[in-house]
């Protein structure tokens, strides 16, 4: 594997150092953040779509909008969560629609013991929910993430996170009981 010069003096950079010469448009420091969080934006991406392609773009996407509007960032320490923002809205914005046939796979993990009829509506009602409400919803039972942990990569706050959740808990409800 071939090592160029500017990889070995980006590499020691830390995090903080990186996101402030990748806000005065050093592209170099910005890729060097990118490539120390590649694995746990992937990751984050296979949450909301299954598809490697998608994933893929998503990741492209998200490259390409951080190093856009990287000077919009007001504090160096947060760039992974505003990068994870990014993320997550470019997910639910791109892929709001999910295929049938792969329905049972988005489900199947949180829901072992329901028949896939179940897990078709309850996945059909959760892309049925607003926005806000579907991301915390997937966070919070399919990812086990805590108030707290939502409220830190949502930036929100942990009572605003409470009553989205409560909300959409709520017109899931309405929603399934509706369909019988």
């Amino acid at each position: 594997m071939i090592v160029f010069r500017w990889e070995q003096r980006y590499s020691q950079l830390s995090e903080v150092r990186l996101v402030k010469r990748a806000m005065k448009k050093d592209d170099l420091a910005f890729l060097e953040l990118m490539k120390r969080y590649e694995g746990y934006f992937t990751q984050i991406a296979y949450r909301y779509v299954k598809n490697e392609q998608d994933v893929m773009d998503l990741i492209q996407e998200l490259a390409y909008r951080g190093l856009l509007n990287i000077h919009q960032l007001k504090e160096p320490n947060y760039f992974k969560t505003w990068m994870t923002r990014i993320l997550i809205n470019l997910a639910m914005n791109s892929f709001q629609k999910v295929e049938l046939n792969e329905l049972g796979e988005e489900i199947e993990a949180p829901h072992k013991g329901c028949l896939i009829e179940e897990r078709i509506d309850l996945s059909q009602a959760i892309q049925k929910l607003r926005p806000e409400y579907r991301s915390i919803i997937k966070m919070y039972y399919f990812e086990d993430l805590s108030i707290e942990d939502i409220s830190i990569r949502l930036q929100m706050k942990p009572n605003t996170v409470k009553s989205h959740l409560r909300r959409g808990k709520k017109e899931l409800e309405m929603m399934l009981k509706e369909e019988g």
